[in-house]
């Protein structure tokens, strides 16, 4: 009779510890789910850059590339400020850019329209180019920032559950869930178990 009754406690134990682990793995998948959902954005991945490996090969190639490109832009950006010194009549008060091409005195009438063609065309080639270079840097940027969105997603859910607990927003998602569970348990785990 004593056999039955220590093999029955011992049923009970596991099947409350059992119990227990499947709940408190479905309020991780919850809380987990939030914070994909809230925290895995471009303007937040500052606040986790310590979960995302930097020595990651994506990683740094993009930002080689990144720092290459902007380079290029930057030189660009030169030539037409030297154009504009140049080239041009300082710009009107109210405007950043000038817009009145300098003349000079010694050409003639067809000259001075090939002069004005060369550098309307020189400047409109090095906007482009600036333009090319910003939307370039920008695709690459949002490329990079999403790889390091996937990586900060891959690392944080390797992460236990007490690391991630110490992360104010978890703890608030994690409080959410388990509210939710509170309410429902059972439909609450058919929801994150299944």
């Amino acid at each position: 009779m004593n056999i039955k009754k220590i093999f029955f406690i011992i049923l009970i134990l596991f099947t409350i510890i059992s119990c227990s682990d499947k709940k408190e793995k479905a309020l991780e998948i919850c809380a987990d789910s939030y914070w994909v959902q809230n925290e895995k954005v471009p303007n937040k991945l500052y606040k986790y850059m310590s979960l995302v490996d930097s020595s990651d090969k994506r990683i740094s190639k993009g930002n080689e590339i990144i720092e290459s490109q902007t380079e290029k832009r930057n030189i660009a950006k030169k030539k037409l400020q030297d154009l504009y010194k140049k080239n041009f009549n300082p710009p009107p008060y109210n405007q950043q850019e000038p817009t009145s091409i300098k003349i000079p005195n010694n050409y003639n009438k067809d000259e001075i329209n090939e002069y004005i063609r060369i550098t309307e065309l020189q400047q409109k080639s090095l906007k482009k180019e600036i333009e090319t270079w910003d939307e370039a840097i920008k695709i690459n940027n949002e490329k990079l920032t999403m790889h390091a969105l996937d990586l900060l997603e891959k690392n944080w859910k390797k992460r236990n559950i007490k690391q991630k607990i110490g992360y104010e927003n978890y703890f608030n998602y994690f409080v959410i869930c388990e509210k939710e569970y509170n309410n429902a348990p059972t439909a609450f785990k058919n929801k994150w178990l299944n």
